[in-house]
């Protein structure tokens, strides 16, 4: 599977990227198309939260809370048997790559539904009526302080 290195943004560092759809025997062609589909929140989603806020309360949500957890996507490990297709070989060493890369077609559904598991908890257990997300950001609108703010 070829390799190939690309410029992180605002930075001087570089990300390693993997092709999975280069060559013969490609990994992407062995994931259905409808295997990793996927049904993200959109910004109407949070439109329609924050309206439904302002209904309920008369005014704007006390706080507005935004995060980036790109860095998470990469550290969810992979079966044994996937990671052997996932050895990128360079100056004639061989190096398994564990955790799941960016390139394959199955990577955001397996991301979006572990995130939806962490969303699920924050709606249901932490009581979050009105987070959001998509892909790796997510949006919480909160009426009140929260918990992390006592």
């Amino acid at each position: 599977m070829p390799i190939g290195v690309v410029p992180k943004p605002h930075s001087t560092d570089f990300h390693l990227v993997t092709d999975h759809s280069a060559g013969d025997f490609t990994l992407n062609n062995n994931i259905l198309k409808a295997d990793s589909s996927i049904c993200l929140d959109s910004l109407q989603d949070f439109e329609m939260a924050l309206r439904a806020i302002i209904a309920c309360n008369g005014h704007t949500p006390t706080w507005l809370f935004k995060s980036n957890v790109s860095t998470a996507y990469q550290l969810i490990p992979m079966h044994l048997l996937w990671q052997v297709k996932q050895i990128n070989t360079f100056q004639g060493m061989r190096h398994v790559n564990c955790n799941m890369t960016f390139g394959s077609h199955s990577a955001p559904k397996i991301w979006c539904t572990f995130f939806g598991l962490v969303v699920w908890i924050a709606i249901h257990i932490l009581s979050f009526p009105d987070i959001l997300h998509y892909m790796d950001y997510a949006w919480l609108l909160c009426s009140i302080t929260p918990f992390w703010q006592f």
